[in-house]
């Protein structure tokens, strides 16, 4: 259940998110600059222990997150951090610096699409899900380019 208030604050993050707007010319993760990537960062190991899979289904994307067992305590402590920058912001916060990644997060929720997420005992399952069929080729292109950005950030560990 820790996951799933992590997504609930995320999506109050988003409010905040149509003031400040998509910013273009920023990396796509950014793990030293990003307010969100970096409260993964800090956990030395655990992104190279975390994997993830997106797959584009008809009407929108599911993301697979897996841990490996010896960093799901991280994992969760860096998801509590996650959390509370997000209730910092829609307390009255500065916006942060947010990588491409997590802004166009954020837009999606903004936007309206359906999210669901499910907690099993091999990971977390996010699926993401839209009705306008633009929005879709927008989370299909979103899921492209994480799995390429993903490859790009993990070759040389």
């Amino acid at each position: 259940m820790r996951v799933r208030s992590v997504f609930f604050a995320v999506m109050i993050l988003v409010l905040v998110l149509a003031v400040w707007g998509l910013a273009t010319d920023v990396k796509w993760f950014d793990t030293e600059k990003c307010a969100f990537c970096k409260q993964i960062a800090k956990y030395p190991g655990l992104a190279e222990h975390m994997h993830h899979e997106y797959h584009n289904i008809s009407n929108g994307i599911v993301s697979i997150t897996t841990v490996d067992e010896d960093y799901k305590e991280a994992y969760y402590k860096s998801q509590a951090d996650i959390q509370k920058v997000a209730e910092d912001m829609t307390r009255g916060g500065e916006m942060p610096y947010m990588c491409g990644f997590c802004s166009k997060y954020g837009y999606f929720l903004m936007a309206g699409v359906k999210q669901e997420v499910v907690e099993s005992d091999v990971g977390i399952i996010l699926i993401m899900q839209s009705d306008d069929k633009e929005m879709v080729k927008e989370l299909h292109d979103f899921a492209d380019r994480a799995k390429v950005e993903m490859k790009k950030m993990f070759k040389d560990k």
